[in-house]
């Protein structure tokens, strides 16, 4: 085996050697030594001292497995990842260039990175089994498939102590779990200068601990945690930096950027009521990147409200405002029907309340009514109790009141991500492209020109500026709930209402009524008076 630049020794540790080599008659395994199961590997990469734990199902593999150096210019991951993995610990020295021989040393590990932009991987610390452990071996095995994959400095999860977070604090309770503040007294990685290829920890990071309830980790955590790592790679997306699990409660965690504030109670502010309609479309895009990305891996959110959308620190990367909360992220592809239904009623789109598969189209439905907010700077349907019969009144058609002074096309857009059907509302790439045109290309310019000079007018004069609603009814429920039994009942409803109909309509189109005779004695009832 040869190759161009430096090279990297290898020392490789199978487990169940002899059952591999019994099962596939010794093929998969032989460019190993007999003896001493060694191997020289050649690469191209001489960047870096990497370090890395491969995971691979031995039993996916053709035999013999490929090992070449690769020549593309795209760094890509070496293994695909699967649960339930058998270990191959790769241990690699750096050497000089003149001296392919293999590693006297078996206890670091190293990566054969194919391009110089690929992010500096974690320390021994962070990928080595042997010093940490979750306790749960698909938490392991995930955790370790995120530090082999990582394309950039941020996208890797980390395994942290929980004893390492100070100060932890309760903020409130959700519909899976509970959310908690603290400090990462360590910190996560950041580059130490412009090339990113020195990394160091930013101690004292404020983070946010979300908990599961008990018995919904297996089912909701692992998810949650898989959505993150498939989607924050190009922000727009709240980062989460690992896990940690809760020696008391023996409850897993994850940790997560610290938003300093929802959406709901960032347009209560006087900068967002300052701010031009630029602004707020800026916002907007961002929050429809986020549903692009989701929507460009096959996922649906399935629980978009302004819960969900967080802003955080401007120095985050992508923007300002975040999608938060992936726990309800699904594939596209998967039969939800028989799935428990969770969500904010006013912002599930109407077909989902029917009992219909939900898709990327709901996900739109609810930034229409995130539209309608940034216009309204109300909740929706905060006048009334969130129940069946909102659900009713929705199916039939109905949606919050648009202010009159939003501009025309905010307000068509607005009208299409909110549509009964889910095939006439724009996909989350369109989104993306409509508000690029309204920012940066000038396009309709002269009506949201028009809508900020009678803003800035009304402030100046004095007069009146729309303001939110301060009373909010106190069955109005603006955080995720199981809304199966609620459908049900509304489905019950409109049936025996449908039916109720149906009766009325024969039993008139029995009556027999003679229409002179109706007509004659109105007449002679006017004549008398």
């Amino acid at each position: 085996m040869t190759s161009k630049g430096n090279c990297f020794a290898g020392l490789w540790s199978l487990r169940r050697i002899e059952d591999e080599k019994d099962r596939h008659n010794g093929t998969i395994l032989r460019h190993f030594s007999n003896t001493n199961h060694k191997l020289t590997i050649l690469t191209n990469d001489n960047d870096y001292y990497l370090q890395r734990i491969i995971i691979l199902t031995i039993h996916s593999l053709p035999p013999p497995y490929p090992l070449k150096a690769s020549t593309s210019t795209k760094p890509k991951p070496a293994f695909t990842y699967m649960p339930h993995t058998d270990y191959v610990r790769l241990s690699h020295a750096r050497l000089p260039s003149s001296t392919p021989s293999l590693s006297s040393s078996s206890s670091t590990t190293a990566n054969t990175s194919p391009s110089s932009s690929r992010a500096p991987t974690p320390t021994p610390s962070d990928t080595d089994t042997r010093t940490w452990t979750s306790g749960n071996q698909d938490i392991d095995d995930f955790i370790i498939f995120t530090q082999l994959d990582s394309r950039h400095f941020w996208s890797h999860l980390e395994w942290i102590p929980y004893e390492r977070i100070a100060n932890i604090q309760h903020i409130a309770d959700g519909g899976f779990g509970s959310v908690s503040k603290g400090i990462w007294i360590d910190g996560p990685k950041w580059p130490a200068c412009d090339d990113h290829k020195m990394l160091t920890r930013t101690s004292g990071k404020r983070v946010a601990l979300k908990r599961f309830r008990n018995g919904q980790w297996s089912r909701k955590f692992l998810d949650e945690l898989k959505s993150y790592y498939r989607c924050t790679d190009k922000g727009f997306i709240i980062p989460c930096y690992g896990i940690t699990r809760d020696p008391n409660t023996n409850e897993y965690l994850l940790v997560m950027e610290f938003a300093e504030e929802d959406l709901h109670s960032y347009l209560h502010t006087e900068a967002y009521v300052q701010s031009r309609w630029r602004n707020k479309l800026l916002r907007l895009r961002e929050i429809a990147n986020g549903l692009r990305i989701i929507h460009e891996k096959d996922l649906y959110h399935g629980d978009v409200h302004s819960g969900n959308i967080l802003r955080g620190s401007r120095y985050l990367r992508g923007g300002s405002i975040y999608i938060g909360d992936l726990g309800l992220c699904k594939p596209c592809n998967r039969d939800s029907k028989n799935d428990e239904i969770y969500g904010v009623i006013p912002y599930t789109a109407p077909e989902i309340l029917m009992g219909e598969k939900i898709g990327k189209a709901a996900d739109i439905y609810a930034f229409g009514v995130i539209m309608w907010e940034f216009a309204a700077r109300e909740r929706p349907f905060a006048d009334r109790p969130h129940d069946a019969q909102l659900i009713i009144d929705i199916c039939d058609g109905l949606r919050p009141p648009i202010p009159s002074d939003v501009p025309s096309c905010y307000r068509n857009l607005l009208v299409r991500c909110w549509a009964s059907d889910p095939n006439s509302r724009p996909t989350a790439d369109e989104l993306w492209n409509v508000f690029a045109d309204w920012i940066f290309h000038s396009k309709n310019k002269d009506q949201f020109d028009r809508a900020d000079n009678r803003r800035k007018y009304k402030l100046e004069s004095g007069l009146p500026v729309r303001l939110p609603s301060i009373l909010v009814h106190p069955e109005a429920v603006y955080k995720s709930q199981p809304l199966g039994d609620m459908i049900k009942s509304a489905a019950q409803i409109r049936k025996a209402k449908k039916a109720d109909d149906d009766v009325k309509r024969v039993y008139c189109s029995t009556l027999y009524v003679d229409v002179d005779e109706v007509k004659n004695y109105l007449e002679l009832m006017t004549f008398n008076l």
